[in-house]
């Protein structure tokens, strides 16, 4: 079974929980939002850990980025938007830019708890973001008509990953078994299926329609 949480974009602070058997084809969820024309990640070595610091004139104006907050430790920022904004703003002013892919473990300080942290992200006009740099692996599995055996959330109206939220037995635990240094973890986010990259309702249903599968995850990098 997947348990799907549809959790909110930047600004919004209402949720709700859907669970559904991984191939139930009566699944409704809003259609989740991919921005393809989000700048790609610079191929120039990257700090691992930064501090970045945001300014905005009122609270709640618009940041310039869609961020993710259905996660267990860290906001995953899905896409930082072109133009002038304030992030963009922060970017040209930093050493180290807030980039696509990144995850925010802490805003002003708040550290922990997501609702808060995005409570901050909402309510004020400067913030500090402690942000960490992704780790990016692949697996390959064969499902052989069985679930995958994860549990998951997802932001099913911006996001564009599952968050693994339990593993049960399946071949995920499988895989975990035979390939103790590689093992998926709570807290990986599957980013593409496949290599099919899109929004998270669409990764999910790669996911039901395939048996062989080649799932690739991402998890907060070293600090």
């Amino acid at each position: 079974m997947f348990c799907c949480c549809a959790a909110s974009e930047e600004g919004a602070n209402n949720y709700s929980t859907i669970a559904v058997d991984e191939g139930d084809p009566g699944l409704q969820v809003e259609p989740s939002k991919f921005d393809a024309s989000s700048p790609a990640r610079k191929a120039t070595p990257l700090a691992r850990s930064f501090a970045i610091t945001v300014e905005r004139k009122k609270p709640k104006a618009a940041l310039g980025v869609v961020l993710d907050p259905s996660g267990i430790e860290a906001v995953y920022v899905c896409s930082v938007q072109p133009g002038s904004h304030p992030v963009n703003e922060a970017n040209e002013r930093s050493a180290d830019q807030l980039m696509p892919g990144d995850f925010i473990f802490g805003v002003n300080g708040v550290t922990s708890d997501l609702a808060a942290m995005m409570q901050e992200v909402q309510s004020a006009t400067t913030l500090t973001l402690s942000v960490r740099r992704p780790q990016e692996f692949s697996i390959s599995l064969c499902r052989n008509g069985q679930s995958v055996g994860c549990a998951i959330t997802y932001d099913a109206t911006t996001g564009i990953s599952l968050v693994i939220e339990a593993i049960n037995g399946g071949p995920v635990n499988s895989w975990n078994e035979q390939n103790p240094s590689k093992q998926v973890l709570v807290g990986d986010r599957i980013t593409a299926v496949n290599g099919f990259q899109g929004p998270a309702v669409q990764l999910l249903e790669q996911i039901r329609s395939n048996d062989e599968l080649r799932l690739t995850f991402v998890r907060p990098g070293p600090a």
